[in-house]
């Protein structure tokens, strides 16, 4: 039978994926066969939007501006301001797009994102930790990833619980690309995923049931109870999820709760809140290409290859905000998180709690003639980390950060908005009895690191709904223990590492004048001194964190349609370009950052109550892990999903299927260390179709 795809030409891993000849130079036909799949990627979603711009004549839209956008203007929500005053690239997920997307988890709903790329190695649907990459960053992260403005995450590695935030108890995201580290502070260099958790409902008792099925010994429960009375506002959440995986020895299993309750009063409201993750992971480890190639459902053989993770996840806030007749609104929050996890394989045991707090102040007034928005705030945090495997000797990283910044924007009638913002923090960290295999040895002692970090912005209106926009960051990221501190046995710590240091310029346009055609389009480019990435290249198999100068620059696309009344359209695309400069890899692309990304969607509502979603990504030019020389073949892929569902009056139901065409491809591409012979392929599969059914009741 022929195959066929979804706005893609045949699968890319038809092909041999690598050469075992790491010297062996890759041939230029190669690069034109990639360039001329991405040319049918897009002249094929092109002929797409054109079939329904025909049908679209038929049932003519009318020409209707679009609401304007708000984003969160600061660390906290609470503060929002128009996206038309914004000088970002940002994208906001809202909760209608969550419910009619074929996302099982978070990470799933990311990939689509222009710039966004997720590392899964595991069991699949972001299962453990799974890492990501934004803007050019690649192994490491170089983004934040906030919960309601807590950092969830760190930016070295990045990886984050994405399972610890159903779907169901997200309002909306926001993708903040760019230096962020003058608000958000460390960690954004590349910038920030801001996961916004929905409100209590407004009526005394809202109750919300969902369930979900499928193959891969899928299943998902969960429930949500919400509501307004008096003063008093709460939620309560729970929720479970399990899946068998695709691939032998690659079981997940979650349990989730939480629960708000908060009281407004006449100076504002203050609440407190608490969640719960708890989950069991298990890793199948990296095949041969000939493993591979035999059945990549199976799992690496002997037990040193495979993992198993048993991690916990407990957050506690307690909040307040307040807006006050005179302009001034005031948001504030304390938190503390408490991880622990067991990593089997080694005998491994680690910790980490953090403890923090901001407090943030926003002041509205005119100046100039112009409307003056002002901002500024600080946060302290104290974070604790310690790790051991088996008898040796355990690791341990204490720091303290404490960072303050202010910003202030105005707008004129003229319709520019001149922005400016300032940061400033200090961070003390102090290593000891760092856990260091041969050749290292192990090493204690303090370190200081301080930043200053500005942001100049200018945002020029071009026309009701449009704007064009230019700015200039600086952002930072001190070592982590991630960084600093052996991750495994197989890995060595670097005491010496100095804080990445990152200056971006970017422009871009956008418009949101009418719903026939919005969109955008941004120009960046970022210098990096100091790029904190893993070397490969130490002796006896062994791998370490360095610094080393980098280049990221790149072209962001982003386009949305409203065919006809019963037809919307987007496509995202990213160019990205990120190489070292200087060191022994000057001129080399950085690992596991795709060169180009295309992603495009289609939703039908072809009866009423019924809806149909389709969704395509495609990824091409991806350096596998370890391969710093970049001598292997680089990895490409494209996966199709799709989601049908019936909604009547409190009742909604679907079917979401996942890689609908069964494609074999991989998220996370590998090679073996050069430290222990010739570098060969270590292949990640990803999982093959999955669907599940569900059903959700709201009361």
């Amino acid at each position: 039978m022929r195959e066929w795809s979804f706005f893609a030409p045949s699968h890319p891993l038809r092909t041999p994926l690598v050469s075992n000849n790491r010297n062996q130079v890759r041939p230029r036909t190669e690069s034109f066969r990639s360039a001329d799949k991405l040319k049918k990627q897009i002249v094929s979603s092109l002929l797409l939007a054109s079939a329904f711009g025909v049908l679209a004549q038929t049932n003519e839209p009318v020409v209707v501006e679009l609401p304007e956008i708000t984003v969160t203007a600061a660390r906290l929500p609470g503060d929002a301001a128009p996206l038309s005053r914004v000088a970002a690239n940002v994208s906001v997920i809202d909760r209608e797009r969550i419910d009619s997307s074929p996302a099982f988890s978070l990470s799933d709903l990311l990939r689509t994102e222009a710039g966004f790329a997720l590392f899964d190695n595991s069991s699949g649907f972001g299962a453990h930790l799974s890492g990501f990459g934004l803007r050019g960053f690649g192994e490491k992260a170089g983004a934040l990833v906030l919960v309601d403005g807590v950092t969830a995450n760190e930016g070295g590695g990045g990886s984050f619980f994405w399972n610890s935030v159903p779907l169901d108890n997200i309002e909306r995201v926001e993708i903040i690309r760019g230096g962020g580290s003058t608000v958000y502070g460390a960690g954004a260099a590349a910038g920030v995923i801001n996961i916004v958790t929905r409100d209590a409902a407004t009526r005394p008792l809202s109750v919300e049931a969902t369930g979900s099925g499928g193959n891969l010994g899928f299943n998902m429960g969960a429930l949500r109870l919400s509501g307004t009375t008096n003063r008093f506002d709460y939620r309560v959440t729970g929720g479970r999820q399990e899946w068998s995986g695709w691939r032998d020895f690659s079981h997940f299993r979650a349990w989730n709760a939480g629960a708000e309750l908060g009281y407004t009063t006449e100076i504002g409201r203050f609440s407190v809140g608490y969640d719960h993750h708890t989950e069991y992971s298990e890793n199948p480890g990296t095949l041969t290409t000939a493993q591979y190639a035999a059945n990549p459902r199976q799992s690496a053989p002997g037990a040193f290859s495979r993992f198993v993770f048993d991690d916990e996840l407990h957050r506690g806030t307690l909040s307040y905000s307040g807006s006050f007749e005179n302009g001034w609104r005031v948001n504030s929050k304390l938190y503390h998180q408490e991880y622990g996890t067991q990593f089997l394989a080694f005998g491994g045991v680690g910790k980490e709690s953090s403890t923090g707090g901001l407090i943030q102040a926003s002041y509205e007034s005119e100046l100039f003639g112009g409307e003056n928005s002002l901002a500024f705030g600080g946060e302290g945090r104290s974070q604790f980390f310690s790790q051991q495997f088996g008898a040796a000797a355990p690791s341990a990283y204490d720091n303290t950060t404490f960072g303050a910044f202010v910003k202030d924007a105005i707008t004129f009638r003229t319709g520019t908005t001149l922005s400016a913002a300032l940061r400033y923090d200090r961070q003390e960290a102090y290593l000891d009895n760092v856990f260091a295999p041969f050749p290292a040895a192990p090493f204690t002692g303090a370190r200081e690191n301080t930043g200053w970090n500005p942001n100049v912005s200018v945002v020029q209106s071009v026309a009701k709904g449009s704007e064009i926009w230019a700015s200039y960051s600086q952002a930072y990221r001190f070592p982590s223990y991630n960084d600093v501190v052996a991750a495994t046995p197989a890995f060595v710590g670097n005491k010496d590492l100095v804080p990445l240091k990152a200056r971006t310029v970017e422009a871009g346009v956008r418009t949101r004048a009418d719903e026939r055609l919005s969109g955008s389009l941004t120009f960046f480019r970022s210098w990096i001194d100091n790029d904190i990435f893993t070397d490969p290249a130490l002796a006896f198999g062994f791998s370490q964190n360095s610094n080393n100068d980098a280049i990221r620059q790149g072209v962001e696309l982003s386009l949305q349609s409203r065919l006809c009344e019963h037809a919307s359209l987007f496509a995202n695309t990213a160019y990205i370009d990120a190489r070292f400069d200087g060191g022994p890899y000057a001129g080399k692309r950085q690992v596991l950052v795709p060169e180009w990304q295309f992603s495009s969607g289609l939703l039908l509502k072809p009866f009423e109550r019924w809806s149909l979603t389709l969704e395509n990504l495609y990824v091409t030019g991806q350096v596998r892990i370890n391969d710093a020389v970049n001598a292997q073949s680089r990895n490409a892929y494209n996966v199709v999903n799709a989601r049908i569902a019936y909604q009547r009056s409190r009742v909604t139901g679907w079917l979401a299927i996942n890689n609908l065409l069964d494609r074999r491809y991989e998220q996370s591409p590998a090679t073996s260390l050069p430290g222990l012979g010739p570098q060969t392929p270590a292949q990640n599969p990803a999982p093959g179709l999955a669907f599940q059914l569900g059903m959700r009741l709201r009361f």
